[in-house]
């Protein structure tokens, strides 16, 4: 194993903070496979510190990173889409967007909830995806863990 050591000023200070912090975050990467090592050099299309809301219940996606994944269907508002984890499982998720609202903020449903479960994710987690784009123009997605690391009782972010 190994660990690079990131600050991102962009990142939001964590809920329930005061005062100037600084996020220290140490990714982790427990795979030496050409694919790890393809996605830890790819920009996410989508990234996110997990909440509460989104172990609990769902994953809101920024609205810019609609555009990098499948087009919704007109009638629906949703899209199935798979990506393919680090360990190579592929899971099988579903965006949908508000019908009414001009506004398109991406929700991640279906297969969710499984994804949290089965990774065992908690606050202060961090879930990336990744397109990755082959020569004979199909699409694939990658999605990617990375923990939040508890360093002498306390916890920094992913």
């Amino acid at each position: 194993m190994h660990g690079n050591f990131l600050e991102d000023p962009m990142m939001a200070k964590p809920k329930g903070t005061k005062g100037s912090h600084h996020i220290l975050y140490i990714v982790i990467s427990a795979s030496a496979t050409c694919n790890s090592f393809f996605i830890s050099t790819m920009a996410p299309i989508a990234s996110r510190m997990l909440s509460k809301t989104d172990i609990e219940k769902r994953l809101t996606l920024p609205s810019k990173s609609l555009t990098y994944f499948p087009p919704l269907s007109r009638d629906k508002h949703m899209v199935d889409f798979r990506a393919r984890d680090e360990d190579g499982r592929v899971w099988k998720f579903r965006i949908y967007t508000r019908k009414a609202n001009k506004y398109r903020k991406p929700i991640l449903t279906k297969g969710w909830r499984e994804f949290v479960c089965s990774k065992h994710l908690g606050i202060g987690d961090k879930v990336a995806f990744y397109m990755e784009k082959e020569d004979a123009g199909s699409v694939n997605y990658r999605v990617k863990v990375e923990r939040a690391v508890k360093l002498f009782g306390v916890g920094f972010g992913a």
